[in-house]
C-alpha cells in the first residue's frame, strides 16, 4: 500500500455515500453511467483497498498484544472485546492524530488552523495551489512545497509551524485523558459504544499524513506496546474511568487508555 484513500467515502459508510453523492443528486442515466465507470469505481477501489489493510494490520496489532504474558485473548468471539489486560476487558483502537483535535486544541489556544497559517504563507510567497481541492489535500501539498523552499523565511515559517504542532502533541500525550473524552464523544452514531477502549495512537512525528504506515511496522510498535503492559496495574484501574456526554443527552462512564507510539 502505497496510499491510504477512503475514496472520499464519508464516516466510513459506503452505501450512504454513493446514495447521498450519486442517486439523488444524478438525474441522468448516461451520466450515472459514467460516474459508475470513473469516479464510483474508483471511489469503491480506494474504500476496499483502505479497508484491507485495516483490518489486516489491526489483526499483526492485535498479535503484538497477544504474545504478552499479561494479555489473555478471547476465546471466540466476544462483542466488543478484543482481549483482557490483567483481567481488565478492553476494545482495541487502533488511531492517528486526530484533525478534530487539532482543531479543537488550536481553537483552545486561540491561534490560527494549520490550513489558514498555510495558506496566507503561500499567499505572500506567491504559492499557486488549487483552490477546489480539499483542505486536507491543499494542506499537505502547501505544507510539501513550502517545505522545499530554501529560503531563509520559508525554512523559519516551516520550523515554527512543527513546534506548534509537535507542542499539541506532547501536551496531549501528557493529558491522555482529554483526548480519550473527545474520542468517545466524537464517534459517529452508527459505531457508538460506551465499551472499554484502547487506543493505540500511532503518530509520525516528520509527517503526520503518514502514520497510517506504522500500522505495518510490527518491530516498531512492539516496544512500546510492551512497555505499557509491563506496567499495567489493575489496582490503578480507577486512574482510567472515563466520564463523557454525547448527542443523546446523556452522560456515559467507561474504563480506557491511550498508548502512544511516536516515530521520531
Amino acid at each position: 500500500m502505497k496510499v491510504l484513500d477512503w475514496g472520499g467515502i464519508y464516516q466510513n459508510n459506503l452505501e450512504k455515500s454513493i446514495v447521498d453523492n450519486y442517486i439523488k443528486k444524478i438525474q441522468d442515466f448516461d451520466i450515472l453511467n459514467k460516474k459508475i465507470e470513473g469516479a464510483i469505481h474508483d471511489s469503491v477501489r480506494g474504500y476496499v483497498q483502505s479497508s484491507w489493510f485495516n483490518h489486516w494490520t489491526s489483526i499483526l496489532i492485535e498479535d503484538v498484544f497477544k504474545d504478552n504474558d499479561k494479555v489473555i485473548p478471547t476465546i471466540g468471539l466476544i462483542k466488543k472485546v478484543d482481549f483482557f489486560i490483567s483481567n481488565v476487558p478492553f476494545d482495541l483502537k487502533v488511531t492517528y492524530f486526530p484533525e478534530g483535535y487539532m482543531l479543537a486544541r488550536r481553537k483552545a489556544l486561540g491561534i490560527p488552523t494549520e490550513i489558514q497559517l498555510l495558506k496566507r504563507f503561500a499567499k505572500t510567497k506567491k504559492i499557486k495551489f488549487d483552490h477546489l481541492q480539499k483542505e486536507k489535500v491543499i494542506a499537505s501539498e502547501l505544507l510539501t512545497r513550502i517545505s522545499e523552499r530554501e529560503d531563509a523565511e520559508s525554512k523559519k515559517f516551516i520550523d515554527e509551524f512543527k513546534e506548534i504542532r509537535w507542542k499539541i502533541v506532547q501536551d496531549t500525550a501528557k493529558d491522555k485523558k482529554a483526548l480519550i473524552k473527545w474520542l468517545y464523544e466524537e464517534q459517529g452514531e452508527r459505531r457508538f459504544d460506551a465499551a472499554n477502549r484502547l487506543f493505540l495512537v500511532l503518530i509520525d512525528k516528520e509527517n503526520m499524513d503518514e502514520s497510517w504506515k506504522m500500522k505495518r511496522n510490527v518491530d516498531l510498535l512492539r516496544d512500546d506496546v510492551n512497555l505499557y503492559l509491563n506496567k499495567f496495574d489493575p489496582k490503578d484501574i480507577s486512574k482510567l474511568d472515563i466520564e463523557f456526554d454525547w448527542i443523546d443527552g446523556n452522560k456515559y462512564n467507561t474504563v480506557s487508555d491511550a498508548i502512544f507510539v511516536i516515530k521520531k
